[in-house]
C-alpha cells in the first residue's frame, strides 16, 4: 500500500478491522507529509512535543506529529527510509510483514529517485 501519512491516519479502522485480525502481511510505504518540517523546526513526536503542544504550532504540520506515535500506538513496527542507501529497509519491511502475518511501515521521510 504506497499511502500519505495523513491517508494512513484516516484508514486507522480498516487497518485494525481487516490488516490486523485477518492477519495480512500488508507493506504500507508511507509519505511522511511534514516530515522536514518537523526537523527543521527541532520538534519530536514524543512527549516533550506533546507537553509544548506542538499540535498548534502553524509551522508544523500536525500530520508529521502524529504518524509515529500513532504507528506506535497501533503496534505497527516501522522503519524510516530517507533515501536511496536506505532502500535495502523495503526488501526488510516485505520479510517482517510475511514473518509476523501483520502489517509493517515504511516512511518515506526524505527524498528518493524511482
Amino acid at each position: 500500500m504506497l499511502v500519505q501519512n495523513t491517508g494512513l491516519l484516516e484508514s486507522g479502522d480498516a487497518i485494525r478491522g481487516t490488516v490486523v485480525r485477518m492477519k495480512v502481511p500488508l507493506v504500507c510505504l508511507v509519505t511522511y507529509r511534514g516530515y522536514a518540517g518537523l526537523a527543521a523546526a527541532g520538534s519530536g513526536t514524543g512527549p516533550a512535543a506533546q507537553e509544548r503542544n506542538d499540535l498548534v504550532r502553524s509551522d508544523i504540520d500536525s500530520a508529521a506529529i502524529l504518524t509515529e506515535p500513532t504507528l506506535q500506538a497501533w503496534r505497527i513496527p516501522y522503519r524510516l527510509l530517507h533515501d536511496d542507501a536506505d532502500r535495502t529497509l523495503v526488501r526488510e519491511a516485505f520479510a517482517l510483514a510475511d514473518r509476523r502475518q501483520q502489517p509493517v511501515a515504511v516512511l518515506l521521510a526524505g527524498p528518493t529517485t524511482p
